[in-house]
């Protein structure tokens, strides 16, 4: 029930829940009673009066006492009766829980794999709610800790999301720093510019809210990271962070200019004068508006979200100590929060500061300073009772969050040299990582490391894709002449142009080899043709065209028939050497950064064939149900049976071009993932088993397109090593010559060829020619194709994407 409140300044709308208050049923029914007449001034008064002195709430706290469970604590043992009387006789009202910390989820999942050992948690809820205690959920946000180099880690599983620097610097080129090497300063930074971190984070929240039901939400690290090592004072200094490509692209699509060319806080230079012609704002505090409104539009999605679904729920967020370093630097805007209603607390850490801290905050007005609570432990010799009954009652009635064992203004460890500053070698050599404990032991290094061999080029076929004789930059020439360009342009293979018979032959006595690609689960035409082709998501609904890509279903007999027929007809006709299966996958747009991924496909077809194959009967009345019960009860065999399904086709392939034409080579087009992005979802997801690949195909093409992904170009060779390293068959990268999400450089186009070409690496293929025609990079294609040797030492240069 909403009632209208007089206070002395303005009228305030409050909601009422029976459930929360002292109230009998004649005080409920007088409440209702003046709540209809509440626009009087009258009844305005009297409904004050009783909201006052009447209704005391049982639950929520205008000035919140929490407790902090370390997850820790929870791995020896789960909160007892004993510790929550302890908790409570100190005045304590509301324990705060970790649900996202350091990098992991300390709970069950389905958007992230559960920390190891994370604790019993749900328990200790439920005892906390049995012993009359309010329950809060704390996540950290933007900025992750812990150690990255377990497979669990967030940042591990979405290094796609982690912000670069002004300088194209990456995070997650930091992955596997030793610990010795950690500095002062905060963790791994995803950047709030990416729609799908907000979309992500949402989720999370969304997902944790239907299955708990916390009394608070307290949100943490939604900012931007330190410029500087943390505890070295608050310089006023430029954010370095937020040029991730997604970010930067929507800028320049609003604005005409990539913000890499504006002057920014502390960059002493100017803006040039063709974009500041005809602009008067300063195109610096432009990019800090925008990016200090990515954070501002996550905390104002996350309010709606609340007042829409749970509204009980109350938002709490932790705020650095000084607001304007923090709205200005960090781009944590906290006071306007406040004013915005957005949330209901802000709790400010005073682990570096002395009791008194608010102290600083006299500055910001009343209506401000009444909801700013302090997130720390009492001075060492005191409890948390004692502390608060020595408190004011000002300081006293702000809401408090105290830690064990973490006394305010302790000195920090300053055995380890701390940087003054971040250049360019410390971000390449150290790892940025929150201070703070690990919560598990050693986590494995994943990554595997590229020996320090001299640089060469391996590759032997040096391929261009999307070839068509009849189009520029060939258009004007005879077969002969094509193939004469070709040479030059220093390629020595191409995908198409192999219809005629007449460039057939051109191309074959030149020498060149001649190669296709045949789509195989994906074309609308099909969804048209039989809308049983369109894979069902879990949810039993069709799925969903995203942008160009309309996938089929994997499992329909009848289409598996017609695109085997066709692929071999297509061999057959243009006597090809060699055919790449592509889209040879279950349903994922891997393009888009970061990728939607979609559980898929649980067509009638499908469930009848995952049946007959393992003989689990799937429990449910609709195609929906009988997806829930399979994720739920039978997911490791439903994964194992789609990614045979896949290798099915394959093999189905292979055997017939054996059969028909036994010197033609089998290839696929393979997706660029490890199996730690996105929680295997290359095989979970798509269902490419890449270890059955190289059993079955004689090359694999992993398309690492660096820029559209977000990626160094040093990242292809990476990504070639390790598919070389855990298969015995060619590996021939399909690498990107297209400007998307942005445009690339000259210098990266070169730097992607070259790392496509060297050494494990046994071939190239470039994508594609009407990309290079479009950007006119022809010649900067021939010189980078026919260079005998990588021209440079030490290794490439890493380009900004």
């Amino acid at each position: 029930m909403l009632i209208y409140v007089a206070s002395p300044t303005k009228i305030l709308k409050i909601r009422i829940e029976y459930d929360e208050l002292k109230v009998s049923p004649a005080g409920k029914n007088l409440i209702a009673a003046i709540s209809k007449y509440s626009m009087k001034l009258y009844s305005l008064l009297v409904v004050s009066f009783i909201s006052t002195y009447l209704c005391m709430p049982m639950g929520l706290s205008a000035s919140p006492r929490m407790s902090w469970i370390d997850p820790r604590d929870l791995l020896n043992s789960p909160l007892d009766r004993e510790e929550l009387q302890r908790l409570r006789s100190e005045g304590i009202d509301t324990l705060l829980f970790p649900a996202l910390s350091e990098g992991r989820v300390h709970f069950s999942t389905n958007l992230l794999p559960t920390a190891p050992n994370p604790g019993d948690i749900v328990s200790s809820i439920e005892l906390s709610r049995a012993e009359g205690f309010d329950v809060g959920l704390y996540f950290q946000i933007f900025i992750h800790g812990g150690d990255p180099r377990d497979p669990s880690h967030l940042a591990r599983l979405h290094p796609e999301w982690l912000s670069f620097t002004r300088n194209g610097r990456n995070l997650k080129d930091l992955f596997d720093s030793p610990p010795d090497r950690y500095p002062f300063i905060d963790g791994f930074f995803l950047d709030p510019g990416i729609p799908r971190v907000h979309d992500f984070m949402i989720a999370l929240l969304t997902e944790t809210l239907g299955r708990i039901s916390p009394d608070w939400i307290v949100l943490d690290q939604v900012r931007f990271p330190y410029p500087e090592p943390a505890f070295e004072g608050t310089p006023t200094l430029e954010q370095p962070y937020g040029y991730h490509p997604i970010p930067r692209g929507n800028f320049k699509k609003e604005n005409g200019v990539d913000p890499l060319l504006l002057k920014t806080v502390g960059d002493p230079k100017e803006i040039p004068a063709e974009i500041a012609e005809g602009n008067s704002r300063d195109g610096g505090q432009e990019w800090d508006r925008a990016r200090r409104s990515s954070v501002n539009d996550f905390i104002r999605e996350v309010h709606e979200m609340l007042l829409e679904e749970y509204p009980d729920t109350l938002l709490g967020a932790v705020g650095y100590p000084d607001p304007f370093f923090a709205r200005d630097v960090l781009f944590e805007d906290w006071t306007g929060w406040i004013e915005k209603k957005w949330i209901e607390h802000v709790f400010i850490p005073n682990h570096q500061t002395p009791v008194d801290g608010k102290s600083e905050l006299r500055i910001l007005s009343p209506s401000i300073r009444e909801r700013v609570g302090w997130a720390g432990s009492p001075p060492p010799g005191k409890g948390v009772g004692e502390f608060l009954a020595e408190l004011s009652e000002a300081e006293g009635t702000s809401g408090w969050i105290f830690f064990k064992d973490r006394p305010n203004g302790f000195p920090m460890d300053r055995s380890r040299s701390v940087p003054t500053t971040l250049s360019d070698e410390s971000l390449r050599e150290t790892l940025l990582i929150a201070q703070s404990d690990e919560i598990s032991g050693s986590p494995a290094v994943i990554d595997v490391a590229i020996p320090t061999a001299p640089l060469e080029y391996t590759a032997e076929i040096k391929a261009l894709y999307g070839f068509n004789p009849k189009k520029p930059p060939f258009d004007q020439l005879t077969p002969v002449g094509v193939s004469e360009k070709l040479l030059d342009l220093g390629f020595n293979a191409v995908f198409g142009g192999s219809e005629s018979k007449e460039f057939r032959e051109a191309l074959t006595s030149a020498g060149i080899r001649r190669y296709g690609e045949y789509p195989v689960f994906v074309g609308k035409s099909y969804w048209i043709q039989d809308p049983s082709s369109r894979p069902i998501t879990s949810e039993g609904e069709p799925f969903k065209q995203q942008s160009w890509y309309a996938p089929l279903d994997p499992h329909q007999p009848w289409l598996r028939e017609i695109k085997h027929e066709a692929l071999l007809k297509r061999v057959r006709d243009e006597e090809l050497d060699g055919i790449w299966l592509d889209f040879i996958r279950f349903p994922v747009f891997w393009e888009e950064v970061p990728p939607k991924l979609i559980e898929t496909s649980f067509s009638t077809a499908a469930i009848t064939s995952f049946q007959e194959s393992t003989g689990i009967v799937p429990e449910g009345s609709n195609l929906r149900e009988m997806a829930s019960w399979i994720l739920g009860n039978a997911d490791e065999e439903w994964r194992r049976f789609r990614a045979d399904t896949i290798l099915q086709f394959a093999r189905e392939i292979e055997d017939s071009l054996r059969e028909q034409s036994p010197d033609v080579l089998l290839g696929a087009f393979v997706l660029p993932w490890t199996e730690e992005e996105y929680g295997n979802a290359i095989y979970r997801i798509a269902g490419q088993d890449l270890a059955g690949f190289a059993e079955i195909v004689d090359i694999l093409s992993p398309m690492v397109y660096s820029h559209q992904l977000g990626r160094s170009p040093h990242w292809i060779r990476e990504r070639t090593w390790r598919l070389s390293e855990e298969s015995s068959i060619p590996i021939q990268p399909i690498v990107q010559c297209f400007d998307e999400p942005t445009p690339m450089s000259p210098q990266e186009v070169e730097d992607a060829i070259r790392y496509g070409m060297l050494n494990p690496s046994s071939g190239i293929i470039l994508f594609s020619q009407r990309h290079l025609e479009s950007t006119n990079r022809w010649e900067l294609v021939r010189q980078v194709l026919n260079e005998e040797n990588p021209p440079i030492t030490p290794p490439l240069p890493l380009s900004t994407p």
